[in-house]
């Protein structure tokens, strides 16, 4: 626990920083590690060497090519059982089958995601204190829209994310219609449904409410719970 507190601690500055249904297969993994031993009198590395075995896939990687990682790893004091119990999902299909969504952090059944391209040495945190749902990729396969399940406050909300593919970089969503409605991205209201409408354009399903705060919401779910439908428009950031 007072890892995971550790972690949440930092998880402010990885998200400002970052780095730098159709299914695919999504088997988790969980990941094994072996660290290269140096000699001590060989000169001091900066590298510091992983190597990870996802699947049939295996990669050796340096931390220092995926800071939110070495971030983590930093701030447990048993690195090695933090990288045994990660997890991993392929999200990338053949478009790219070394982009992955990591699964650490976990407390209880909430988790800490993070999309990670191991051959472009990229990674991005998503979310934290949230449960995945669902996968859903764009008609052409080149964008991926990832579901999590947050609760705060005891108010059940989502967060959408859209990830191309290719180049495993966040996209941005933009409200179409009314410039007013918060993106899915910021976790502020419940998505009953989603759908791609071609590949730049997504359909969410969300209360029909004036503002999106807790105290409307709460009201909103003592009452009828009426849904509208709002259109998001894919762009790069």
């Amino acid at each position: 626990m007072k890892s995971i507190l550790r972690w949440m601690a930092i998880i402010s500055i990885l998200s400002v920083t970052g780095c730098s249904s159709q299914t695919p297969s999504t088997q988790s993994e969980s990941m094994k590690i072996n660290q290269e031993e140096t000699d001590e009198s060989e000169p001091v590395s900066s590298e510091k060497m992983v190597e990870i075995n996802v699947g049939e896939n295996i990669y050796s990687i340096d931390l220092i090519d995926f800071p939110i990682l070495d971030h983590y790893l930093t701030s447990n004091s048993d690195s090695d059982a933090q990288l045994n119990h990660m997890s991993f999902k392929s999200v990338g299909a053949e478009v790219n089958p070394h982009l992955y969504l990591t699964e650490f952090a976990c407390y209880e059944d909430n988790c800490s995601y993070m999309i990670i391209d191991f051959i472009q040495e990229k990674s991005t945190l998503l979310t934290d204190l949230s449960q995945f749902i669902s996968l859903q990729f764009s008609p052409d396969q080149t964008n991926l829209a990832l579901n999590f399940k947050k609760v705060t406050d005891r108010l059940q909300t989502h967060q959408l994310f859209v990830i191309d593919a290719a180049t495993s970089e966040k996209l941005t969503l933009r409200p179409t219609e009314h410039a007013d409605t918060p993106s899915p991205e910021a976790s502020k209201y419940p998505i009953k449904d989603m759908s791609w409408q071609g590949n730049e354009h997504i359909s969410v399903t969300l209360p029909m409410v004036d503002q999106f705060n807790i105290d409307t919401l709460r009201l909103w779910a003592k009452q009828n719970e009426s849904y509208q439908t709002s259109t998001f428009t894919i762009q790069s950031q």
